[in-house]
């Protein structure tokens, strides 16, 4: 899979972003107006490297590589100045999770913000807009087995501070664009939904009751928000959302939005644009056909060393 390429469709069809094919994988984020890109690049030795560019001029550079850790799930902030990621150590004392975040233009080293253990099962989907908290999915103990909850972390503290409990659960949080509104996706009628959270009133704000699979901000270049988001099926839709002189919020009724993901798509997603980024399958790749295990290797090497 050393061949796979990184496509764009911003409405007209599959189109190169100009950027060398690579063996990527993981998944792919951009910034809010697609300018910024960063990938996950798998090594000849199966470790993960973060990679990341821009499109205009298309040029990739290594971000963060390590010869004895993967590091994945990069996700950056909207303006693209701040990438977020897990770190996945292996030591003698077992696997070893960490959130980071580092500058994009590489200013500053990389920093850990907090350590998890498998069990935490968090996901990370979204900074804030002033790139001093992300968004968090976890478990909700209180909601019993298989439903979660959305916190926000703070990247300097390391803290969390509740955001959305709600029967059913709330997942898969995202800042509106103009960091006025927060969206998510919530089981409360025992399927996927997607709801609106107006954070100074506490408001809630049901935007459709379709089945969501996934769903994006969109920003339009007068300033028009919408959500667009797919079903099941991956029909689209969209929604144009409004806050008006006194802060109340309007959502108007869903309408077609002609979003395409092609056949052979292994990750993608979408910019603020309504662009979709994807990465598209080597044709010449292929399953693995055999695996290698390799048994006491770690004592091997220690031995060597000692």
């Amino acid at each position: 899979a050393d061949k796979r390429r990184m496509m764009v469709n911003a409405g007209n069809g599959l189109e190169p972003t100009g950027l060398p094919d690579a063996p990527f994988d993981n998944q792919v984020t951009v910034s809010a107006d697609g300018s910024q890109i960063c990938t996950t690049v798998v090594r000849e030795d199966g470790m993960w490297e973060i990679w990341g560019g821009t499109l205009d001029p298309p040029r990739m550079r290594k971000i963060m590589a390590r010869n004895d850790a993967d590091y994945c799930f990069p996700r950056l902030s909207y303006d693209g100045t701040t990438l977020g990621f897990a770190q996945i150590e292996t030591t003698p004392e077992g696997v070893e999770l960490a959130y980071l975040v580092a500058p994009m233009n590489g200013t500053q080293p990389s920093r850990i913000v907090r350590r998890f253990v498998r069990e935490d099962d968090i996901q990370m989907s979204c900074f804030s807009i002033d790139n001093s908290r992300i968004l968090v999915d976890r478990p909700d103990v209180d909601q019993g087995s298989g439903y979660r909850e959305i916190v926000e972390l703070d990247l300097e503290t390391g803290e969390y501070t509740d955001m959305i409990s709600r029967p059913g659960g709330a997942h898969q949080g995202m800042w509106s664009p103009d960091g006025k509104l927060i969206s998510f996706i919530s089981m409360e009628t025992g399927v996927p939904e997607l709801r609106i959270l107006e954070p100074n009133s506490g408001e809630i704000i049901p935007v459709a009751d379709t089945f969501i699979i996934d769903y994006r901000w969109l920003e339009r270049p007068d300033g028009r928000l919408s959500l667009v988001y797919w079903d099941r099926d991956y029909e689209a839709w969209e929604s144009a959302v409004t806050i008006g002189p006194n802060d109340e919020v309007t959502v108007d009724p869903t309408m077609d939005y002609p979003f395409v993901v092609s056949a052979s798509a292994r990750f993608y997603t979408i910019d603020n644009r309504g662009r979709v980024f994807s990465i598209e399958s080597d044709p010449d790749e292929e399953r693995p056909n055999h695996i290698t295990v390799i048994e006491n290797w770690l004592p091997s090497v220690l031995a060597e060393e000692n």
